[in-house]
């Protein structure tokens, strides 16, 4: 990852913990999503996004990205 991609993962990533942990959590999940789709497969992200899903009361869809994180990194349970 360059150093312009880092910085800009690493803000948008505060920017939506920080609306999570405000209890925004539908503008977090539409931060989240966008950041997706440029860090595809990223086990981090995808557990934080599992966290907000189970926030908001999505707990199938929640249990979906936790085993998406597992299957990306099979150590991140551990």
């Amino acid at each position: 990852m360059s150093n312009s991609l880092n910085d800009e993962y690493k803000s948008s990533l505060q920017a939506i913990l920080d609306l999570f942990y405000q209890k925004w959590f539908v503008d977090s999940e539409n931060k989240l999503k966008n950041l997706i789709i440029k860090f595809s497969n990223d086990f981090t992200l995808e557990n934080i996004y599992g966290a907000i899903l189970s926030s908001q009361g999505k707990y199938e869809e929640a249990l979906e990205k936790f085993i998406k994180v597992t299957k990306l990194n099979p150590t991140f349970a551990e």
